[in-house]
């Protein structure tokens, strides 16, 4: 789980009522959703939209009456639903999109959910409480099954039929350093391929048959270290590459062009076939240290925080200059575009 430190509810209480006027259902119609975590020890976590020119929030849900819930991990948008998981919360909203109406919640009791994928009408979660991944039904949202692995499951990714996962602790929270392949057009899927990997490994991104694989793990005095790995899906072999000790390691990976790239040092850097972050082709100098990045069009969106409310969203070309930015609530996780 993303570290944070204790924000200021009543802060956050504050920006919202002074600079997030209420707006309409039909006015609330944009480019991308923008999640917040919120603090960890209560039910801060939020939901903005960003319509290409005015940020709103919260949206949907306040912080008061009708709280989104504690931590909001992660989002995944399946035709006009958007899927929203509440990781201390176990929860999962569903939104309608285009509908903007409040489609229920899936309750996950003690399954601490992170990731959703959907593959054939299915929506799968990695589940750290459940230690596996639940399987439910999107037409009614009933649970179906669990492919259990003892361990607990970070990020997801598809190819295909394959569903390769990522897991980042063992059943006793200490370092894992495993990549699974589960081929879900089995009855019962198992683990049909396991990559070593650095340790704890999170984040993951598909290019071609390249599986790039981002780690960031701790000593005994918690101190971070990180590092990055890469699989090719065709031959079997894995490259890794051991960064060291550092505190500007985030565990983001996006694809610019034909270039894959990491967050580095309040910015993101390309990383080469060896995977050497070369820092000379760094884009972004932010104030703020980079919580999450995605790129849109040309355009890239780099959530930053300094762990208090209200934080900042900045939208930067790929020559790095600031086009836009975006108050938001605290720490900005995901980011996801509905167009």
């Amino acid at each position: 789980m993303k570290r944070m430190l204790l924000l200021f509810l009543i802060g956050l209480l504050i920006y919202n009522c002074e600079t997030n006027p209420s707006k309409s259902k039909d006015q609330l119609k944009g480019d991308c959703f923008i999640l917040c975590e919120g603090n960890f020890t209560s039910s801060e976590a939020s939901l903005w939209l960003y319509d290409g020119k005015e940020t709103h929030g919260p949206v949907y849900w306040d912080l008061t009456a009708n709280p989104l819930g504690s931590v909001g991990q992660s989002m995944t948008i399946d035709n006009d639903n958007l899927y929203i998981l509440v990781n201390a919360s176990n929860e999962i909203k569903v939104l309608g999109v285009d509908t903007q109406d409040d489609h229920g919640t899936i309750s996950l009791p003690a399954a601490s959910p992170r990731y959703l994928v959907v593959w054939h009408n299915y929506g799968y979660v990695s589940c750290w409480g459940a230690m596996g991944i639940i399987k439910f039904n999107l037409n009614n949202y009933s649970i179906e099954d669990t492919i259990a692995i003892g361990a607990l499951p970070e990020y997801m990714v598809l190819d295909g039929d394959m569903l390769y996962v990522s897991i980042t602790m063992n059943a006793m929270w200490g370092s894992d350093n495993r990549v699974i392949g589960y081929d879900l057009s089995e009855t019962n899927p198992v683990g049909v391929d396991t990559f070593e990997v650095i340790s704890n490994p999170g984040m993951m991104l598909l290019d071609g048959n390249e599986l790039w694989v981002s780690s960031t793990y701790y000593d005994d005095a918690w101190q971070t270290y990180a590092g990055m790995s890469k699989i090719d899906l065709n031959t079997k072999s894995v490259i890794k590459k051991e960064y060291g000790l550092t505190s500007n390691f985030s565990t983001d990976l996006l694809k610019i062009d034909s270039d894959i790239y990491t967050t580095y040092n309040d910015g993101i850097v390309k990383l080469d076939a060896d995977l050497n972050m070369i820092t000379s082709d760094k884009i972004g100098y932010l104030s703020k240290k980079v919580y999450c990045v995605v790129e849109k069009d040309e355009m890239i969106y780099f959530g930053t925080t300094d762990y208090v409310a209200p934080d900042t969203v900045y939208v930067l070309n790929k020559e790095g200059e600031i086009k836009d930015e975006m108050k938001v609530g605290a720490l900005p996780g995901d980011i996801i575009f509905v167009k």
